[in-house]
């Protein structure tokens, strides 16, 4: 088979390395688009940059692109700009919903699987076969409370605004980005008693002094402002990255004491899950492959994730 090379260097291109791997491909490098702090080599393969590469380092034959949804249009430019790469090399561009498709069809769940080998069906929590499993109770919990807040009209949430947008259309949104300096742990940096809402979820266990976090939530709230969160439970892989890591885990009733440390009484806190869902969510199988009917099961004993509405 030929040698190809993939586009991208996150959990896309890993999941195409796999499923190719396991086809019988060779893979040549990876490819990323723009120069940046990568290494040289990334899981026992050299990382090669559009930007730079010239045709000593055309070693493939076929170019699979497996990056995420919002980067796909920059890489197709970049690639079409590339004067290496022509009409010799085919280029094949994989979406989100088909690589992940692929990674289910090439490594299928097999139950007896879990109790005879040590390694998950995946390190990463079921995002790489299809929507992780604490996906869902968040989801729930925040449509849930949402119906109780429809007064909202200014909302913030962490990273993105994918939730606020899908719950609270009707209000302006903004994003906190820690990238931009605005930090948690400082409330300087942050705006003070601006939202009503302030959508906080699985990020409190990243953040080492968590109290000071709280604090910081509580800072941004308008009086009665409400704050959506979610943290970790105890039924979850640990997350390791040296610029994002995994400090804490929770019980609801940790969870609930931390908050009313700083929110007083106004806290409702529940943990969601059961042992089907947490042997589920630990072995990184996606909300797709189990029978979803039986995560409103709720047994808080073995809690995938813990959701709070903490209001000022």
């Amino acid at each position: 088979m030929p040698e190809i090379a993939i586009v991208g260097v996150e959990e896309p291109a890993r999941i195409i390395r796999a499923a190719y791997e396991k086809r019988g491909y060779k893979i040549a490098c990876f490819i990323t688009d723009e120069l940046q702090d990568m290494p040289d080599t990334l899981d026992g393969l050299s990382v090669k940059c559009l930007e730079t590469m010239d045709e000593n380092d055309l070693n493939f034959s076929e170019l699979i692109v497996a990056v995420y949804p919002e980067e796909m249009e920059e890489i197709r430019e970049a690639i079409e700009n590339c004067p290496y790469i022509d009409e010799k090399i085919k280029v094949t561009y994989i979406p989100e919903e088909e690589y992940k498709r692929l990674m289910v069809e090439t490594f299928p769940v097999k139950p007896g699987r879990f109790l005879s080998t040590a390694e998950p069906v995946s390190r990463w929590f079921g995002l790489d076969r299809g929507t992780a499993i604490d996906r869902y109770y968040i989801e729930k919990f925040l449509y849930e409370e949402s119906k109780k807040l429809t007064g909202a009209k200014l909302v913030l949430e962490v990273e993105n605004d994918k939730y606020s947008k899908a719950y609270f259309p009707q209000a302006e949104h903004d994003i906190l980005d820690y990238l931009e300096g605005m930090d948690l742990t400082k409330p300087e940096t942050l705006p003070r008693e601006k939202y009503d809402v302030f959508i906080c979820t699985q990020t409190f266990h990243h953040i080492f002094d968590v109290k000071q976090a709280v604090n910081g939530a509580w800072s941004l709230l308008k009086p009665g402002g409400v704050m959506l969160s979610s943290v970790c439970g105890c039924a979850t892989k640990i997350y390791r990255d040296p610029e994002y890591d995994h400090y804490w885990g929770f019980t609801d009733t940790g969870y609930e004491m931390l908050l009313k440390e700083q929110f007083g009484e106004g806290v409702r806190v529940k943990g969601y899950g059961n042992v089907m869902a947490a042997t589920a969510f630990i072995q990184g199988v996606s909300l797709e492959e189990i029978d979803a009917s039986l995560l409103d099961k709720n047994d808080s004993d073995f809690a995938v994730c813990i959701c709070a509405a903490a209001q000022k």
